[in-house]
């Protein structure tokens, strides 16, 4: 079928007018021989019926068991034969030939036959037929394009060249005409004057596929995609990428129903403060990602129409739409196959509020950056969404600087993995009650809590942290924080606890407790600026594997005394500043350091510290050149050991 020319089709139809005469004529004769002539159609039957294997049994049968079922087939397939290269020249199927095929078939049914009902689906869906390759032949004649899309670039002086299509699609366009005028198919266009130019692009057939096609098209401005012949159309993704300058678009009656990939579809349109959605259909729709990222002028968005009950992901659908006020869902809307949301609403910096109880979230299984930077959003009801198989809530709320409370008592977190920046930077936040999380399978807790400056207390208690192998800048820049109880922390497979407690300038204690390092690998600047830290506890400490030190304890004021006895540092190859601005600090001993593996063997561990106070070391594992510019007492253990 896919190879169905014109000939074919004439010659198919020839023998299909042969096979009618035929047939006439054996009924002819029936009718002129027989008495009785009321009962033509049941002298044919038992006529039949007494020579099987006659001729004229034989075009019944052929009738029936292959033109039929050859018109059925090429009746479901009329679109292909729309489709079909291989249509070429003239049309040399007279109007003699249609009239014989209607003559004929009249004639026919003038005799009561049943195999007139045979016929008359083979006459019917023929007749179709040959009206639509007299609709073909015309267009061929004619020169008439079926599908066009018209376009408007704007270009300014001194850069009068713009990318027209991706070049991909060349082939498959016809002809290109610049106002008015047909010019060579090609990628990238020079106009001949500024301002705004017409482009028709003429189209030989209908395509599965649009993907990419107007991507990096800086200078159009706008798009009439009234005349495009969409009716094969599956994937949208990305057909406007990046249209910086696209401000007008035009779909008309343009068929969508089969419409499998819309992602990307409007990404990066700048411009666009109005798409009109009305009639886009997105009922077989599968993949909605990043479908409008990036319209940043769109101040508000209607889906009522839009179908989304087979879409299974809707990663970034929204995202960086910084203009964005109003986003209407309509309530009832299916989203039972949706798997990702990450990014859905992620730098919307202008929505305040949004309605999300539309969302079935229960086979999804990353929220990663849902609400990430949605800076005036004030209020989040997750009160319906079932997080049973979630696994990723990485920068969930990250950024949402206006809300002053969130309940996520309903979440389910069983399942989660990572929590990383999960309430990072939410400064508004005064309180948040954590007992409902459970964390059993979380890995990574980076920055779960990093600039929570409005929250003074945070109840751990509940959390199980076994699995956990990065508490990097956990609870880096809370500096309303005021203490912190971590004594049921299980810390065996962490890795990294750099910036772990860094700039929380208001800490007076933390409760560290048996806390294990034995597998980690950095304690960079953990303590960094914890100014109010009177005391540390260090006597559980392992760093046996430990490789940075740098700035460990740096600024951490208010320090007096600090035993790091059992600390090794034989591994460590950076210490840089480890008791920077340590300005209190009178007694430290590091009798277990060494400086085997240290790349920087005149590094400065001790600017700003206090001008008096006693170190304990061990000058033959630590040289005396780490220590030469502190003015302090020093007690070299190794010389008391001899």
């Amino acid at each position: 079928m896919e190879n169905l020319g014109l000939e074919s089709l004439i010659i198919y139809f020839d023998k299909l007018i042969q096979l009618y005469e035929k047939l006439y004529q054996k009924k002819s004769k029936e009718e002129k021989g027989k008495d009785n002539s009321d009962d033509i159609n049941s002298s044919y039957i038992n006529n039949s019926e007494e020579n099987e294997e006659s001729e004229d049994e034989e075009i019944v049968l052929n009738l029936d068991c292959e033109i039929i079922l050859e018109l059925k087939k090429y009746y479901k397939n009329i679109n292909e034969i729309l489709k079909s290269k291989v249509i070429k020249g003239e049309l040399n199927y007279t109007s003699d030939r249609l009239n014989k095929l209607f003559f004929t078939i009249s004639q026919l049914f003038q005799s009561n036959d049943k195999a007139k009902l045979i016929i008359f689906y083979g006459a019917t869906v023929g007749i179709l037929l040959l009206i639509v390759i007299l609709m073909l032949v015309i267009a061929v004649k004619f020169g008439v394009s079926t599908s066009a899309i018209t376009a408007k670039y704007e270009v300014e002086e001194g850069d009068l060249s713009a990318i027209l299509i991706n070049p991909q699609y060349l082939e498959k366009i016809d002809s290109i005409e610049v106002d008015g005028q047909k010019i060579d198919k090609k990628e990238t266009y020079s106009f001949n004057s500024k301002g705004q130019h017409t482009v028709k692009f003429k189209f030989k057939d209908s395509y599965e596929s649009a993907e990419d096609m107007f991507k990096n098209s800086t200078k159009l401005v706008e798009v009439d995609l009234s005349s495009f012949d969409s009716s094969a159309l599956k994937n949208v993704s990305g057909m406007f990428y990046n249209c910086k300058s696209l401000s007008k678009l035009t779909f008309g009656d343009m068929k969508t129903e089969g419409l499998q990939d819309t992602s990307y579809l409007f990404y990066g349109c700048s411009l666009l403060s109005d798409i009109p959605l009305e009639k886009l259909n997105t009922s077989d729709v599968v993949n909605m990602n990043y479908m409008f990222g990036k319209c940043s002028s769109l101040k508000s968005i209607n889906l009522l129409n839009f179908d989304v009950s087979k879409v299974e992901t809707m990663k970034g659908m929204f995202s960086q739409c910084g203009a964005l006020e109003e986003l209407t869902i309509p309530k009832n809307t299916k989203t039972s196959e949706v798997t990702d949301i990450s990014g859905m609403f992620s730098d919307c910096t202008s929505l305040t509020k949004v309605d999300l109880s539309f969302l079935n979230t229960t086979k999804v299984t990353t929220m990663r950056k849902l609400f990430s930077n949605c800076i005036n959003l004030k209020n989040i009801d997750l009160s319906n969404f079932n997080t049973e198989n979630v696994q990723d809530m990485g920068y969930l709320f990250y950024g949402c600087a206006s809300l002053t409370e969130i309940d996520i008592s309903k979440l389910k977190t069983s399942n989660v993995e990572d929590m990383q920046s999960m309430f990072r930077a939410c400064s508004s936040l005064k309180s948040l009650d954590l007992k409902s999380l459970k964390t059993n399978k979380v890995k990574n807790m980076k920055y779960m809590f990093n600039r929570l400056v409005s929250v003074n207390s945070l109840d751990l208690t509940t959390f199980d942290t076994s699995q956990v192998t990065t508490m990097e800048g956990m609870f880096d820049s809370c500096s309303l924080l005021y203490e912190l109880d971590l004594s049921n922390f299980d810390t065996y497979n962490v890795r990294d606890m750099s910036y772990m407690f860094a700039g929380s300038s208001n800490l007076t204690n933390i409760e560290l407790g048996y806390l294990i390092t034995k597998n980690t690998r950095s304690m960079y600047n953990m303590f960094y600026g914890c100014s109010n830290l009177a005391s540390i506890d260090a006597s559980s400490f392992d760093t046996s594997n430990v490789i940075n030190m740098a700035g460990m304890f740096y600024g951490c004021s208010e320090l007096t005394n600090l035993d790091l006895r059992k600390l090794k540092t034989n591994k460590v190859e950076t210490m840089d500043q480890i008791f920077g601005n340590c300005a209190n600090l009178k007694a430290l001993d590091i009798r277990l350091f060494e400086d085997t593996s240290l790349v920087n063997k005149d590094a400065a561990l001790f600017l700003g510290i206090n001008s008096e106070g006693t170190l304990y070391y061990n000058s033959k594992k630590f040289s005396k050149d780490l220590i030469k510019d502190l003015e302090w007492e020093l007690n070299d253990i190794s010389k008391s050991s001899e």
